[in-house]
């Protein structure tokens, strides 16, 4: 066999340690559409249910779609706050939310949030919104 060959071996003794590199793609799986990913790669937030919306208002022309990783187009519906009740009990505001039925996820912007002052802890043991003081998310 060739992983016994003396050749082989020796070569790989050269090559060094192989690295493997692993992209999770989640959009693969099924998932239930009433949970929030916290997404620092989106500039807006995202939400397919008007569950918990308010203030609603129709998408100027600018505002009408979306693109997401793959420059698939997303037609958006509506646009306003969405009022996300956190397991604390925490009511998180979030501003401009787009309203996207087709949407496979809720998403919640790290790059929206940030500015108003809210820091994020992500760690092994789980994530941790904080805004003066730790919220359970």
């Amino acid at each position: 066999m060739k992983k016994e060959c003396s050749k082989f071996k020796s070569w790989l003794k050269k090559k060094g340690t192989p690295l493997v590199f692993v992209c999770y793609e989640s959009n693969m799986v099924n998932i239930n559409h009433n949970t929030w990913w916290i997404d620092s790669g989106s500039t807006i937030h995202v939400s397919n249910t008007l569950q918990g919306m308010e203030n609603l208002r129709k998408p100027v022309a600018s505002e009408q779609c979306i693109y997401s990783g793959g420059r698939i187009s997303s037609h958006v519906e509506a646009i306003g706050t969405c009022n996300l009740v956190l397991s604390s009990g925490f009511i998180l505001k979030l501003e401009k939310t787009f309203y996207v039925p087709s949407f496979s996820k809720n998403l919640i912007s790290v790059s929206r949030l940030a500015p108003l002052g809210f820091n994020f802890n992500f760690s092994s043991s789980g994530f941790t919104l904080i805004n003066k003081k730790p919220l359970v998310l």
